[in-house]
């Protein structure tokens, strides 16, 4: 038992020396998924004006990672519309890795602003590449003005690596223990709207459902890998918009909900796949198990739902949430 205790605390020990100390827990200054920390080769998968190229050099000019493009190499770097409500997404595999920048929902978000906020997100995908982790995914904004790896950044204006990106890659390229990529891993790089914005034509619907089945989708493209999960969903409660069936298909990349599972759950309809997807980063919530087996005289309506969007964070029963979604907010 001590030398089982031991092990333990020296592995923890050696995990401390490679991760900061974390702000909260929605900062995450490394993972295990990422590529090199010194020289990364990648092709552009797409006619995409140079923006993969400028989004690698950026971390060339400011950290001095060797970044090659080379039309050959297995990673790959797309710049295309994807249905989901990501900006960005990384993918390591075992093999390789790709990196998606997400024209449609960039372009629909930043008008005004789309090659720099496409290209924030491009040198954001790029750091995960490098074992840097998000930060603030909770909508904190700890790290909004340091790093582009915040959620909370400036996308429109933050374009290249800041201060606390070049000191947790300079505390991983000095520390004595390299990371090991090994990991497979999935990383979006998620937009967080305040309730009145959701409401405001980027949410269609908001309900209570269970999951009743998955299914894993090898998508066949360009990406021999890639899969994406849909999700049959049965409605338990909705608390804004209309659905057209009680049963509903979610559509997901990442963050995937599990069968059996019940969530609230903040859905956009997409008409190019006839399925929904979440509306932003902090749109699936999973529903406390422990609510579910109330006591026996505790009504339906004193159970609480956990809100993670910004503006209406709180714990609120069905009907709270509902009088807040169609009256105050209407």
């Amino acid at each position: 038992m001590k030398t089982r205790f031991l092990s333990v605390f020296v592995s923890f020990l050696l995990l401390g020396s490679l991760v900061p100390p974390l702000a909260s827990a929605a900062q995450n200054h490394t993972i295990s998924s990422g590529w090199n920390l010194y020289s990364i080769t990648f092709a552009s998968a797409d006619n995409d004006n140079g923006l993969c190229a400028q989004g690698a050099k950026n971390w060339t000019a400011a950290a001095g990672t060797t970044m090659t493009e080379n039309s050959s190499s297995s990673n790959k770097c797309y710049y295309r519309d994807f249905p989901e409500s990501w900006y960005g997404l990384y993918s390591k595999y075992s093999s390789y890795f790709t990196i998606k920048v997400n024209k449609r929902l960039l372009a629909r978000d930043f008008p005004n602003q789309v090659w720099n906020a496409s290209l924030s997100s491009t040198t954001h995908e790029f750091g995960h590449a490098q074992f840097l982790g998000d930060h603030d995914t909770a909508g904190e904004g700890v790290y909004g003005t340091t790093s582009i790896m915040s959620y909370n950044r400036n996308r429109a204006t933050m374009t290249t690596p800041q201060s606390h990106d070049l000191s947790d890659l300079k505390q991983l390229r000095n520390s004595s223990v390299a990371p090991a990529s090994a990991d497979e891993a999935v990383l979006a790089d998620f937009p967080y709207y305040h309730i009145e914005e959701m409401l405001d034509g980027k949410t269609d619907l908001v309900v209570v459902a269970r999951v009743d089945s998955v299914s894993e989708i090898r998508e066949n493209g360009a990406d021999p890998l890639a899969s994406h999960q849909e999700a049959v969903l049965r409605i338990d409660d909705t608390l804004y918009g209309e659905a057209e069936s009680p049963s509903i298909q979610l559509y997901q990349s990442v963050d995937k909900v599990k069968a059996g599972q019940q969530y609230l759950l903040f859905l956009s309809y997409r008409p190019d796949i006839g399925q929904y997807v979440v509306s932003d980063g902090a749109s699936q919530t999973l529903v406390n198990q422990n609510q579910l087996k109330s006591k026996w005289n505790e009504a339906a309506s004193d159970k609480k739902l956990t809100v993670n969007i910004k503006g209406i964070k709180g714990q609120y029963s069905n009907d709270e949430l509902r009088q807040l979604l169609n009256v105050k907010y209407k």
